[in-house]
Protein backbone atom coordinates (compact mmCIF):
# COMPACT_ATOMS: atom_id res chain seq x y z
CA UNK A 1 0.00 0.00 0.00
CA UNK A 2 1.33 3.41 -1.00
CA UNK A 3 2.32 5.72 1.81
CA UNK A 4 0.31 8.92 2.20
CA UNK A 5 1.96 12.14 1.11
CA UNK A 6 2.63 14.49 4.01
CA UNK A 7 1.01 17.59 2.47
CA UNK A 8 -0.93 18.35 -0.69
CA UNK A 9 -1.50 22.00 -1.59
CA UNK A 10 -4.40 22.66 -3.95
CA UNK A 11 -3.66 25.76 -6.02
CA UNK A 12 -0.37 27.37 -7.09
CA UNK A 13 -1.28 31.02 -6.69
CA UNK A 14 0.92 33.10 -4.42
CA UNK A 15 -0.89 31.78 -1.30
CA UNK A 16 -0.36 28.15 -2.28
CA UNK A 17 3.22 28.75 -3.38
CA UNK A 18 3.95 30.61 -0.14
CA UNK A 19 2.65 27.91 2.18
CA UNK A 20 4.28 25.12 0.14
CA UNK A 21 7.64 26.89 0.01
CA UNK A 22 7.71 27.54 3.78
CA UNK A 23 6.72 23.95 4.58
CA UNK A 24 9.33 22.56 2.21
CA UNK A 25 12.05 24.74 3.77
CA UNK A 26 11.07 23.21 7.13
CA UNK A 27 11.70 19.73 5.73
CA UNK A 28 8.10 18.77 4.97
CA UNK A 29 7.07 16.69 1.95
CA UNK A 30 4.80 18.84 -0.23
CA UNK A 31 3.03 18.26 -3.55
CA UNK A 32 1.26 21.18 -5.25
CA UNK A 33 -1.63 20.60 -7.67
CA UNK A 34 -2.41 23.39 -10.15
CA UNK A 35 -5.25 23.35 -12.69
CA UNK A 36 -3.57 25.82 -15.07
CA UNK A 37 -0.42 25.34 -17.14
CA UNK A 38 1.55 27.86 -15.09
CA UNK A 39 1.83 28.93 -11.45
CA UNK A 40 1.26 32.36 -9.95
CA UNK A 41 -2.47 33.03 -10.16
CA UNK A 42 -3.01 36.81 -10.14
CA UNK A 43 0.73 37.28 -9.71
CA UNK A 44 1.55 36.06 -13.22
CA UNK A 45 3.35 37.37 -16.27
CA UNK A 46 2.87 36.15 -19.82
CA UNK A 47 5.14 36.81 -22.78
CA UNK A 48 3.38 38.40 -25.73
CA UNK A 49 5.61 38.70 -28.80
CA UNK A 50 8.66 38.80 -26.50
CA UNK A 51 7.04 41.51 -24.37
CA UNK A 52 6.14 40.73 -20.72
CA UNK A 53 2.60 41.57 -19.63
CA UNK A 54 1.26 41.28 -16.09
CA UNK A 55 -2.15 39.66 -16.47
CA UNK A 56 -3.30 40.22 -12.87
CA UNK A 57 -1.63 42.28 -10.17
CA UNK A 58 0.15 45.26 -11.71
CA UNK A 59 2.38 46.31 -8.82
CA UNK A 60 3.61 45.60 -5.32
CA UNK A 61 4.10 48.22 -2.61
CA UNK A 62 6.83 49.02 -0.11
CA UNK A 63 4.58 47.82 2.76
CA UNK A 64 4.27 44.33 1.25
CA UNK A 65 6.62 42.98 3.91
CA UNK A 66 6.37 39.27 3.08
CA UNK A 67 6.74 39.78 -0.68
CA UNK A 68 9.80 41.96 -0.10
CA UNK A 69 11.34 39.41 2.26
CA UNK A 70 10.74 36.66 -0.27
CA UNK A 71 12.14 38.80 -3.09
CA UNK A 72 15.33 39.43 -1.11
CA UNK A 73 15.63 35.73 -0.25
CA UNK A 74 15.40 34.89 -3.96
CA UNK A 75 17.76 37.73 -4.96
CA UNK A 76 15.11 39.62 -6.95
CA UNK A 77 15.09 43.00 -5.20
CA UNK A 78 17.48 44.82 -7.62
CA UNK A 79 14.96 44.46 -10.45
CA UNK A 80 12.30 46.64 -8.80
CA UNK A 81 11.34 50.06 -10.13
CA UNK A 82 8.83 52.85 -9.41
CA UNK A 83 5.65 52.54 -11.51
CA UNK A 84 4.97 56.30 -11.80
CA UNK A 85 2.08 58.75 -11.42
CA UNK A 86 -1.72 58.50 -11.56
CA UNK A 87 -4.33 60.75 -13.19
CA UNK A 88 -8.14 60.74 -13.14
CA UNK A 89 -10.15 61.53 -16.27
CA UNK A 90 -12.99 64.02 -15.84
CA UNK A 91 -14.78 65.98 -18.57
CA UNK A 92 -12.13 64.79 -21.05
CA UNK A 93 -9.36 66.34 -18.93
CA UNK A 94 -6.72 64.59 -16.86
CA UNK A 95 -6.22 65.63 -13.25
CA UNK A 96 -2.96 64.51 -11.68
CA UNK A 97 -3.03 62.62 -8.43
CA UNK A 98 -0.51 61.12 -6.06
CA UNK A 99 -2.44 58.41 -4.17
CA UNK A 100 0.52 58.02 -1.82
CA UNK A 101 0.09 61.56 -0.47
CA UNK A 102 -2.81 62.82 1.69
CA UNK A 103 -2.26 66.42 0.56
CA UNK A 104 -2.46 65.37 -3.08
CA UNK A 105 -5.69 63.44 -2.46
CA UNK A 106 -7.28 66.41 -0.74
CA UNK A 107 -6.06 68.94 -3.35
CA UNK A 108 -7.27 66.81 -6.26
CA UNK A 109 -8.41 69.16 -9.04
CA UNK A 110 -11.31 66.97 -10.12
CA UNK A 111 -13.54 68.01 -7.21
CA UNK A 112 -14.81 71.39 -5.98
CA UNK A 113 -13.04 73.51 -3.31
CA UNK A 114 -15.76 72.69 -0.76
CA UNK A 115 -15.34 68.97 -1.41
CA UNK A 116 -11.58 69.30 -0.98
CA UNK A 117 -11.96 70.98 2.40
CA UNK A 118 -14.43 68.43 3.72
CA UNK A 119 -12.49 65.48 2.37
CA UNK A 120 -9.23 66.79 3.84
CA UNK A 121 -10.78 67.23 7.28
CA UNK A 122 -12.53 63.85 7.27
CA UNK A 123 -9.58 61.81 5.99
CA UNK A 124 -7.18 63.46 8.43
CA UNK A 125 -9.55 62.80 11.33
CA UNK A 126 -10.18 59.20 10.24
CA UNK A 127 -6.50 58.45 9.82
CA UNK A 128 -5.66 59.85 13.26
CA UNK A 129 -8.46 57.84 14.87
CA UNK A 130 -7.34 54.69 13.06
CA UNK A 131 -3.63 55.06 13.85
CA UNK A 132 -3.55 51.77 15.75
CA UNK A 133 -5.17 49.66 13.05
CA UNK A 134 -3.10 46.65 12.01
CA UNK A 135 -4.02 45.63 8.47
CA UNK A 136 -3.17 41.98 9.15
CA UNK A 137 -4.75 41.78 12.59
CA UNK A 138 -8.08 43.59 12.77
CA UNK A 139 -9.62 41.20 15.28
CA UNK A 140 -9.65 43.89 17.97
CA UNK A 141 -11.45 46.31 15.64
CA UNK A 142 -14.47 44.24 14.62
CA UNK A 143 -16.83 46.75 16.24
CA UNK A 144 -15.82 49.17 13.46
CA UNK A 145 -16.67 46.65 10.72
CA UNK A 146 -20.34 47.62 10.63
CA UNK A 147 -20.32 50.09 7.73
CA UNK A 148 -19.03 50.42 4.20
CA UNK A 149 -16.76 53.29 3.19
CA UNK A 150 -19.75 54.89 1.47
CA UNK A 151 -22.12 54.53 4.44
CA UNK A 152 -19.51 55.93 6.82
CA UNK A 153 -18.73 59.04 4.77
CA UNK A 154 -21.83 59.78 2.68
CA UNK A 155 -23.31 62.23 5.20
CA UNK A 156 -19.99 64.00 5.75
CA UNK A 157 -18.32 64.50 2.36
CA UNK A 158 -19.76 65.65 -0.95
CA UNK A 159 -21.07 63.02 -3.35
CA UNK A 160 -18.58 64.09 -6.01
CA UNK A 161 -15.75 62.97 -3.72
CA UNK A 162 -17.08 59.44 -4.20
CA UNK A 163 -17.91 59.60 -7.89
CA UNK A 164 -14.74 61.42 -8.95
CA UNK A 165 -12.13 60.15 -6.50
CA UNK A 166 -12.90 57.44 -3.92
CA UNK A 167 -14.87 55.08 -6.17
CA UNK A 168 -12.42 55.31 -9.11
CA UNK A 169 -9.62 54.55 -6.64
CA UNK A 170 -11.44 51.53 -5.17
CA UNK A 171 -12.48 50.16 -8.57
CA UNK A 172 -9.03 50.57 -10.10
CA UNK A 173 -7.25 48.91 -7.17
CA UNK A 174 -9.83 46.35 -5.98
CA UNK A 175 -12.45 46.07 -8.79
CA UNK A 176 -15.39 47.05 -6.57
CA UNK A 177 -16.69 50.35 -5.24
CA UNK A 178 -16.99 52.02 -1.83
CA UNK A 179 -20.50 50.64 -1.16
CA UNK A 180 -19.06 47.10 -0.91
CA UNK A 181 -15.84 47.97 0.93
CA UNK A 182 -15.52 47.51 4.70
CA UNK A 183 -14.75 50.91 6.23
CA UNK A 184 -12.25 49.60 8.80
CA UNK A 185 -10.30 47.60 6.19
CA UNK A 186 -10.25 50.59 3.81
CA UNK A 187 -8.80 52.85 6.52
CA UNK A 188 -6.18 50.24 7.43
CA UNK A 189 -5.14 49.96 3.76
CA UNK A 190 -5.25 53.74 3.21
CA UNK A 191 -2.88 54.32 6.13
CA UNK A 192 -0.40 51.99 4.45
CA UNK A 193 -0.86 53.38 0.92
CA UNK A 194 -0.26 56.99 1.99
CA UNK A 195 3.22 56.15 3.18
CA UNK A 196 4.40 53.69 0.56
CA UNK A 197 5.90 53.42 -2.89
CA UNK A 198 4.64 51.31 -5.78
CA UNK A 199 6.95 48.90 -7.57
CA UNK A 200 7.03 46.12 -10.12
CA UNK A 201 9.61 43.67 -11.39
CA UNK A 202 11.57 44.66 -14.47
CA UNK A 203 10.52 41.58 -16.45
CA UNK A 204 7.07 41.17 -14.95
CA UNK A 205 5.51 40.60 -11.56
CA UNK A 206 5.38 36.86 -12.26
CA UNK A 207 9.14 36.70 -11.92
CA UNK A 208 8.72 36.06 -8.19
CA UNK A 209 6.17 33.25 -8.48
CA UNK A 210 8.15 31.65 -11.31
CA UNK A 211 11.24 31.58 -9.11
CA UNK A 212 9.35 29.94 -6.22
CA UNK A 213 7.62 27.40 -8.47
CA UNK A 214 10.98 26.19 -9.79
CA UNK A 215 11.83 25.06 -6.25
CA UNK A 216 8.61 23.08 -5.70
CA UNK A 217 7.06 19.82 -6.91
CA UNK A 218 4.08 21.11 -8.90
CA UNK A 219 1.78 19.03 -11.09
CA UNK A 220 0.28 21.34 -13.70
CA UNK A 221 -3.06 21.00 -15.48
CA UNK A 222 -4.37 18.79 -12.69
CA UNK A 223 -7.75 20.16 -11.75
CA UNK A 224 -8.96 18.98 -8.36
CA UNK A 225 -12.54 17.75 -8.57
CA UNK A 226 -13.01 16.34 -5.08
CA UNK A 227 -11.39 16.45 -1.63
CA UNK A 228 -12.61 13.65 0.63
CA UNK A 229 -11.97 13.34 4.36
CA UNK A 230 -11.10 9.82 5.48
CA UNK A 231 -10.65 8.30 8.93
CA UNK A 232 -6.94 8.48 8.25
CA UNK A 233 -5.81 11.24 5.91
CA UNK A 234 -7.49 12.90 2.95
CA UNK A 235 -8.11 11.72 -0.62
CA UNK A 236 -7.71 14.23 -3.44
CA UNK A 237 -9.19 13.33 -6.82
CA UNK A 238 -8.09 15.25 -9.91
CA UNK A 239 -8.97 15.04 -13.59
CA UNK A 240 -5.97 12.70 -13.99
CA UNK A 241 -5.58 10.57 -10.86
CA UNK A 242 -6.14 10.23 -7.10
CA UNK A 243 -3.77 11.11 -4.27
CA UNK A 244 -3.76 10.41 -0.55
CA UNK A 245 -2.22 12.79 1.97
CA UNK A 246 -2.10 13.23 5.70
CA UNK A 247 -3.09 16.87 5.27
CA UNK A 248 -4.51 19.01 2.49
CA UNK A 249 -4.19 22.77 2.18
CA UNK A 250 -6.82 24.41 -0.02
CA UNK A 251 -5.34 27.55 -1.61
CA UNK A 252 -7.89 28.43 -4.28
CA UNK A 253 -10.30 31.41 -4.32
CA UNK A 254 -12.73 31.20 -1.41
CA UNK A 255 -15.80 31.23 -3.65
CA UNK A 256 -14.59 28.03 -5.36
CA UNK A 257 -13.90 25.94 -2.24
CA UNK A 258 -17.33 24.32 -1.97
CA UNK A 259 -16.93 23.06 -5.54
CA UNK A 260 -14.15 20.69 -4.44
CA UNK A 261 -15.16 19.64 -0.91
CA UNK A 262 -16.92 16.27 -1.10
CA UNK A 263 -18.69 16.62 2.24
CA UNK A 264 -18.23 20.10 3.69
CA UNK A 265 -18.99 20.64 7.36
CA UNK A 266 -21.83 22.96 8.35
CA UNK A 267 -19.26 25.59 9.29
CA UNK A 268 -17.52 25.32 5.91
CA UNK A 269 -20.81 25.46 4.03
CA UNK A 270 -21.95 28.52 5.93
CA UNK A 271 -18.69 30.45 5.59
CA UNK A 272 -17.69 29.69 2.00
CA UNK A 273 -21.20 30.19 0.62
CA UNK A 274 -21.03 33.84 1.72
CA UNK A 275 -17.73 34.68 0.03
CA UNK A 276 -18.00 36.87 -3.04
CA UNK A 277 -15.33 37.94 -5.52
CA UNK A 278 -15.26 40.72 -8.07
CA UNK A 279 -14.74 39.76 -11.71
CA UNK A 280 -12.36 41.61 -13.98
CA UNK A 281 -10.78 41.61 -17.40
CA UNK A 282 -7.63 43.17 -18.78
CA UNK A 283 -7.45 44.21 -22.42
CA UNK A 284 -3.81 44.37 -23.55
CA UNK A 285 -3.30 46.74 -26.47
CA UNK A 286 -0.85 48.85 -28.36
CA UNK A 287 -1.48 52.19 -30.06
CA UNK A 288 0.06 55.53 -30.85
CA UNK A 289 -0.86 57.97 -28.09
CA UNK A 290 0.46 60.84 -25.97
CA UNK A 291 -1.97 60.24 -23.11
CA UNK A 292 0.77 58.84 -20.88
CA UNK A 293 3.11 61.85 -21.20
CA UNK A 294 2.61 62.90 -17.54
CA UNK A 295 1.29 59.72 -15.94
CA UNK A 296 1.49 55.95 -16.23
CA UNK A 297 -2.00 55.09 -14.96
CA UNK A 298 -5.42 56.68 -15.53
CA UNK A 299 -8.42 55.99 -13.29
CA UNK A 300 -11.85 56.38 -14.88
CA UNK A 301 -14.98 57.39 -12.89
CA UNK A 302 -17.99 55.33 -13.93
CA UNK A 303 -19.91 58.41 -15.07
CA UNK A 304 -17.01 59.17 -17.44
CA UNK A 305 -16.94 55.66 -18.84
CA UNK A 306 -19.30 52.84 -17.90
CA UNK A 307 -17.11 50.12 -19.40
CA UNK A 308 -13.52 50.73 -18.29
CA UNK A 309 -12.16 51.48 -14.81
CA UNK A 310 -8.49 52.18 -15.61
CA UNK A 311 -5.84 52.48 -18.31
CA UNK A 312 -2.26 51.52 -17.44
CA UNK A 313 0.92 51.84 -19.44
CA UNK A 314 3.07 48.73 -19.67
CA UNK A 315 6.15 49.88 -17.78
CA UNK A 316 8.15 46.86 -18.95
CA UNK A 317 8.29 48.12 -22.55
CA UNK A 318 10.90 50.76 -23.36
CA UNK A 319 11.82 52.55 -26.63
CA UNK A 320 9.07 50.94 -28.70
CA UNK A 321 7.29 52.70 -31.63
CA UNK A 322 3.83 52.05 -30.15
CA UNK A 323 2.69 52.41 -26.56
CA UNK A 324 1.76 49.13 -24.92
CA UNK A 325 -0.99 49.47 -22.31
CA UNK A 326 -3.90 47.67 -20.69
CA UNK A 327 -7.49 48.64 -20.00
CA UNK A 328 -9.42 47.14 -17.10
CA UNK A 329 -13.11 46.43 -17.66
CA UNK A 330 -15.12 47.23 -14.55
CA UNK A 331 -16.95 44.46 -12.72
CA UNK A 332 -20.48 45.66 -13.58
CA UNK A 333 -19.70 46.01 -17.29
CA UNK A 334 -17.99 42.64 -17.52
CA UNK A 335 -21.02 40.81 -16.16
CA UNK A 336 -23.10 42.27 -19.00
CA UNK A 337 -20.53 41.64 -21.72
CA UNK A 338 -19.65 38.02 -21.00
CA UNK A 339 -22.14 35.22 -21.34
CA UNK A 340 -19.76 32.48 -22.47
CA UNK A 341 -16.62 33.54 -20.56
CA UNK A 342 -15.32 35.17 -23.76
CA UNK A 343 -14.80 38.72 -24.93
CA UNK A 344 -14.54 39.29 -28.67
CA UNK A 345 -11.74 41.56 -29.82
CA UNK A 346 -13.81 43.38 -32.44
CA UNK A 347 -16.50 44.27 -29.88
CA UNK A 348 -13.93 45.52 -27.36
CA UNK A 349 -12.01 47.40 -30.04
CA UNK A 350 -15.19 49.23 -31.06
CA UNK A 351 -15.90 50.09 -27.40
CA UNK A 352 -12.40 51.55 -26.96
CA UNK A 353 -12.56 53.62 -30.15
CA UNK A 354 -16.01 54.96 -29.21
CA UNK A 355 -14.88 55.74 -25.66
CA UNK A 356 -11.54 57.44 -26.30
CA UNK A 357 -10.21 59.68 -29.05
CA UNK A 358 -6.58 59.65 -27.93
CA UNK A 359 -5.59 56.25 -29.38
CA UNK A 360 -4.43 55.89 -32.99
CA UNK A 361 -3.81 52.64 -34.87
CA UNK A 362 -5.28 50.62 -32.00
CA UNK A 363 -4.43 46.94 -31.89
CA UNK A 364 -5.72 44.48 -29.27
CA UNK A 365 -3.15 41.79 -28.55
CA UNK A 366 -4.64 39.78 -25.71
CA UNK A 367 -7.65 39.60 -23.37
CA UNK A 368 -7.53 37.97 -19.95
CA UNK A 369 -10.63 37.41 -17.79
CA UNK A 370 -10.53 36.88 -14.03
CA UNK A 371 -13.70 35.14 -12.83
CA UNK A 372 -12.45 35.51 -9.24
CA UNK A 373 -10.40 38.69 -9.19
CA UNK A 374 -10.40 39.89 -5.57
CA UNK A 375 -12.50 38.94 -2.53
CA UNK A 376 -15.16 41.44 -1.50
CA UNK A 377 -14.59 42.50 2.09
CA UNK A 378 -18.12 43.75 2.67
CA UNK A 379 -19.12 45.06 6.12
CA UNK A 380 -19.35 42.16 8.56
CA UNK A 381 -17.10 39.81 6.61
CA UNK A 382 -14.11 40.32 8.92
CA UNK A 383 -16.15 39.02 11.85
CA UNK A 384 -17.22 35.96 9.84
CA UNK A 385 -13.60 35.35 8.81
CA UNK A 386 -12.19 35.44 12.34
CA UNK A 387 -15.03 33.31 13.64
CA UNK A 388 -14.30 30.70 10.96
CA UNK A 389 -10.56 30.69 11.70
CA UNK A 390 -11.16 30.31 15.45
CA UNK A 391 -13.50 27.36 14.99
CA UNK A 392 -11.41 25.51 12.38
CA UNK A 393 -8.01 25.78 14.07
CA UNK A 394 -8.46 22.31 15.58
CA UNK A 395 -9.09 20.59 12.23
CA UNK A 396 -6.10 18.33 11.57
CA UNK A 397 -6.93 17.28 8.00
CA UNK A 398 -7.98 20.21 5.79
CA UNK A 399 -6.59 23.75 6.04
CA UNK A 400 -7.22 26.96 4.12
CA UNK A 401 -5.25 29.99 2.99
CA UNK A 402 -5.87 32.82 0.56
CA UNK A 403 -6.45 36.54 0.18
CA UNK A 404 -10.00 36.24 1.56
CA UNK A 405 -8.48 35.31 4.95
CA UNK A 406 -6.21 38.40 5.11
CA UNK A 407 -6.74 41.30 2.70
CA UNK A 408 -7.61 41.78 -1.01
CA UNK A 409 -4.06 41.81 -2.39
CA UNK A 410 -1.24 39.49 -3.39
CA UNK A 411 0.48 40.40 -0.12
CA UNK A 412 -2.65 39.34 1.75
CA UNK A 413 -2.66 36.01 -0.07
CA UNK A 414 1.03 35.37 0.63
CA UNK A 415 0.67 36.45 4.27
CA UNK A 416 -2.17 33.95 4.72
CA UNK A 417 -0.01 31.15 3.33
CA UNK A 418 2.99 32.04 5.49
CA UNK A 419 0.86 32.30 8.65
CA UNK A 420 -0.61 28.85 8.01
CA UNK A 421 2.83 27.35 7.33
CA UNK A 422 4.19 28.72 10.62
CA UNK A 423 1.15 27.35 12.47
CA UNK A 424 1.69 23.87 11.01
CA UNK A 425 5.46 23.89 11.53
CA UNK A 426 5.13 24.97 15.18
CA UNK A 427 2.57 22.32 16.14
Amino acid sequence: MNKNLEYIVVGAGIAGLGVAYELQKAGKEVLVLESEEMAGGRMSTQMLKDIPIDIGAQFITSFYKNIWNLSEELNLEPSLFDVGNVAILRHEKLFSLNPKNLRSLCMFGGISPLSKIRLAFVLFYKLVMSSRLNLYDLKKNLALDDKSVYDDLVDIVEKESFTNLLDPMCEALFWYDSKEFSNVLFLAILRKVLFCKFYSFENGIGKLTQKISEKLDIHYQEKVVSIIRKKVGVTVITNKKSYCANRVIVAIPGNEVLNVLDTPTNLESQFFSQIRYSTAAYIFCQAKTKIFSNCNTIWLPEKENEHFSSISKNNHVKNYPSTHFSLAIRDSALRKLTTTNRLHKHIISKMIIESFDFFQDLQIDYIHIWDSALPKFVPGFLRQKYDFLDKTQFDKQIFYCGDYLESPSVEGALTSGIKLAKQLINE
